[in-house]
């Protein structure tokens, strides 16, 4: 048996290999990042793929003749504008000095521009214009206060976007919103089930961005994203870092705008034509030229003021037949493969593209059969997933570390003075780990796991698993806590 498990993590080593080489064989030199028309003028702004010499690439406007990158944001006379969209919830105090560092790397970093700060819980609110200087905008930031109970990040990302889009723009002109949060959505009004509601929202943010391509979106989040708004936001084709290393991701945002190549050529796009089509050629020195076909590039001479969504967003609060005041249940997400990133360009028939696909796919049928394999001898079906469930902490008597008032409660959670714990208290008389909250049968039991048995619900010391309901009051050892679901 040991024998086995050795081949076959060599197989899928192996396979993994070989879709690598699949994957590089068929990457592009360049990707497009952002474009539109001004002025009968198509701006695009491209970024060498990784491993890539820009110096080795040359791109041009089909059928014009191809010409060598040359001109970058940095050393051009681009304006770059930004708009620093953060998370005012009651769950994002814990990260003030994580965001204090993001700001101030990309004050550093970032050019010829300025900053817009707004905020969203519930509803997107502009906090300051144009700021140019860092103690402008530390200043604002200090002063934000983290009191929103929602959390729509759909609303307040959709939003964002219609405001900038909103603002005139020159040519060469690059706006991008960084959004900051913790990526967790807190709806406190929806119709339906809470997870369908969560769905839609995501949809709402994959339309709004693929409709404003003029428009760069970055994001800077936690490793708590919900999955579906994640995947949404991760459409935007800015740079999506997390905020454990806020010191340098600031400046990793700013320095990709820098970085990124303008190429402008006239269209014969007047202000009637709200889209209009292009096709790049891009060829890297020694390699296959390759041709980027760009789709509804918008012409923002065309007035767009006057359409209206063609559905109504489901991602803000409207009026509802239901309203929920606690965080709702969910059902469980089921795993799905990574979605891929959307991208608007596609590569040309002239591009190998058939050996590349049979690799990936004999690549995909050896893993999926160890897989299999695998499974069949472990002699069991892999554990189901728990749906997640968002609880608000309240502490009635005692302390607790880490500040934490929002809980997620997957299959369970464990309460007690060691750091490990979901749950941490400041209280002597707790145990390492001192009681556990698990689900099971679509229900909520609290148990005392300790020979002190020093847990209490309702007043009542708990002999064995009993059924927990949301604000119950709980106590362990000198503690007393309540949970909201």
């Amino acid at each position: 048996m040991k024998r086995f498990f050795t081949i076959a993590l060599c197989v899928i080593f192996s396979a993994l290999i070989l879709m690598s080489f699949a994957v590089s064989a068929a990457q592009k030199p360049v990707s497009v990042v952002c474009d539109y028309c001004k002025s009968g003028i198509f701006s695009v702004f491209v970024n060498p793929n990784e491993g890539v010499n820009p110096s080795d690439v040359k791109i041009g406007l089909v059928p014009t003749e191809k010409q060598k990158l040359k001109m970058n944001v940095s050393n051009s006379s681009a304006k770059v504008n930004y708009l620093f969209l953060l998370d005012a919830s009651t769950s994002m105090p814990t990260y003030k000095s994580k965001i204090s560092e993001l700001a101030s790397s990309l004050f550093n970093k970032s050019k010829k521009g300025s900053i817009t700060l707004a905020v969203f819980g519930d509803k997107f609110k502009v906090v300051k214009k144009n700021i140019k200087s860092w103690t402008e905008f530390n200043k604002a930031l200090v002063n934000v206060d983290y009191s929103e109970p929602a959390t729509d990040i759909a609303g307040g990302l959709c939003d964002a976007i219609d405001f900038a889009a909103a603002k005139s723009r020159k040519i060469n002109e690059v706006y991008n919103i960084i959004l900051v949060t913790d990526g967790i959505p807190y709806l406190t009004s929806y119709e339906g089930s809470y997870d369908n509601a969560i769905k839609s929202s995501a949809k709402d943010i994959k339309k709004k961005i693929a409709k404003y391509p003029e428009i760069i979106i970055n994001s800077v989040g936690t490793n708590s994203w919900n999955k579906d708004i994640e995947s949404a936001v991760k459409t935007g084709k800015g740079l999506h870092l997390k905020l454990d290393n806020a010191s340098a991701a600031g400046g990793q945002i700013a320095s990709f705008i820098n970085n990124l190549f303008i190429l402008n050529y006239e269209v014969n796009a007047g202000s009637r034509s709200k889209n209009i089509d292009a096709k790049l050629y891009a060829s890297l020195k020694g390699g296959n030229d390759i041709i980027l076909k760009i789709k509804d590039i918008p012409n923002l001479d065309y007035d767009r003021s006057s359409e209206k969504e063609t559905e109504p967003s489901t991602s803000k609060p409207q009026e509802k037949t239901a309203v929920h005041t606690n965080p709702p249940e969910t059902k469980p997400e089921a795993k799905k493969p990574a979605e891929a990133k959307t991208e608007k360009t596609e590569n040309n028939s002239e591009f190998p593209l058939i050996p590349v696909i049979i690799i990936a796919a004999a690549a995909l049928v050896v893993i999926a059969a160890v897989l299999i394999i695998l499974l069949k001898l472990k002699g069991k079906k892999p554990d189901s997933s728990y749906p997640t469930i968002n609880m608000k902490l309240e502490i009635l008597a005692g302390k607790a570390s880490g500040n934490k008032d929002r809980i997620i409660l997957g299959k369970e959670l464990f309460i007690g003075s060691s750091p490990s714990c979901d749950i941490c208290l400041n209280d002597l008389s707790v145990a390492d780990k001192n009681t556990r909250i698990f689900q099971k049968d679509g229900l909520i039991y609290i148990e005392n796991i300790t020979e002190a048995n020093n847990t209490t619900l309702g007043g009542m010391k708990l002999f064995a698993p009993n059924r927990l309901r949301s604000g119950d009051e709980i106590g362990i050892g000198n503690t007393i806590i309540v949970l909201r679901f």
